[in-house]
């Protein structure tokens, strides 16, 4: 270690390496084209592919959910009471004591054909999706041996906790809109 400088003498023959395989170690930002837009372009149809960009501040909730507690409607529940009207899951951790999620392309009017019932104990490895509006979440479990199992959240039980950060848009709404394409209520969002 050079003491003046604080840098280690290796640094310079790690830089010299990184620049002779074409590396510079001088990075620039690009200037930003003055093309771009410098508000978003807001479309009524909210169901074509870019339509609905809606950059919002976001502010941050965090909870912690107990023994026993239905996680989904917990979520939903405490985005009602706070009168949250675009939140979504930023992360979820915990463990499950039970839980049923619906499977992806399966029969919908057969519930043993769609649903995964889950009755053993599980750590919660991811929740995403949004709250606000109904909910669609989606969920993925992994059980004692690490096999892991995934899909749209309908209920799940806590057993030792479950930690949450909840984040809204402050400026956005969420609702749930019929999509003719997919015959499923699919997420709209409305600047407030």
């Amino acid at each position: 270690m050079d003491e003046k400088t604080g840098s280690s003498k290796n640094s310079k023959s790690k830089a010299k390496f990184y620049n002779d395989i074409g590396f510079d170690d001088n990075f620039t930002t690009p200037p930003i084209s003055a093309s771009f837009p410098t508000e978003p372009v807001i479309e009524k149809n909210s169901f074509n592919r870019f339509s609905s960009v809606h950059p919002s501040p976001m502010v941050c909730y965090v909870l912690r959910l107990r023994r026993g507690e239905e996680l989904r409607k917990s979520l939903i529940s405490f985005a009602e009471e706070k009168n949250l009207k675009a939140a979504f899951v930023i992360t979820c951790v915990g463990s499950a004591k039970s839980a049923k999620l619906r499977l992806a392309n399966t029969a919908q009017n057969v519930e043993s054909h769609y649903m995964l019932d889950v009755s053993n104990p599980t750590e919660i490895v991811s929740l995403v999706g949004t709250i606000s509006g109904g909910g669609h979440m989606h969920i993925t479990l992994s059980d004692m041996a690490g096999k892991t199992n995934g899909g749209h959240l309908l209920e799940l039980i806590v057993d030792t906790t479950a930690e949450i950060v909840v984040g809204e848009c402050t400026n956005l709404s969420f609702t749930r809109v019929l999509d003719k394409d997919t015959e499923y209520k699919e997420l709209q969002v409305n600047v407030r």
